[in-house]
């Protein structure tokens, strides 16, 4: 797409850019993926894509619920911290979709008391069927500084 986009605008004459202008780009919710994002990236290219998936992370009053963003990792102990302090351990590794990831959970005793537990889980059948801590799957590709995240937290602005 970013090919033909370039080819389109040399053969239709648009002026190209002049040095220190950064080329942006608006694509529809159906490009909003890592590749895609990481691809303009790598071009240099500002993307506007929408959040195909932004309805799905928040609740039905409209309020925003937790993401892999607002859980800060401490590197030094190899845990990841909730918004409200608790930790979430390494458990394991695991491959899905060919995709290797490390498992971090949190206590299901520090789950079942807190008071923002749903704004950690994605569905009603999560929240009343909570027989473990929430967990945290971790990949390369969609771990802290990806570009998801990245395009999140600027279209939050």
């Amino acid at each position: 797409m970013l090919d033909k986009k370039t080819a389109n605008l040399k053969a239709s004459g648009v002026k190209p850019l002049e040095q220190g202008q950064k080329q942006k780009m608006l694509g529809d919710a159906n490009y909003f993926s890592e590749e895609n994002l990481r691809e303009c990236a790598e071009r240099d290219i500002e993307a506007f894509i929408p959040d195909s998936q932004e309805k799905r992370r928040n609740d039905g009053e409209g309020q925003k619920r937790y993401e892999l963003n607002d859980f800060h990792y401490d590197e030094a102990e190899d845990v990841y911290k909730c918004p409200q302090g608790k930790r979430l351990w390494f458990r394991r590794t695991t491959i899905q979709n060919g995709v290797e990831g490390k498992v971090y959970q949190a206590s299901l005793t520090d789950c079942k008391v807190c008071s923002v537990f749903s704004k950690c889980s994605w569905s009603k059948k999560e929240q009343s069927e909570q027989n473990q801590g929430k967990a945290l799957r971790i990949t390369e590709k969609y771990g802290h500084g990806n570009h998801l995240r990245k395009a999140r937290e600027k279209q939050a602005t």
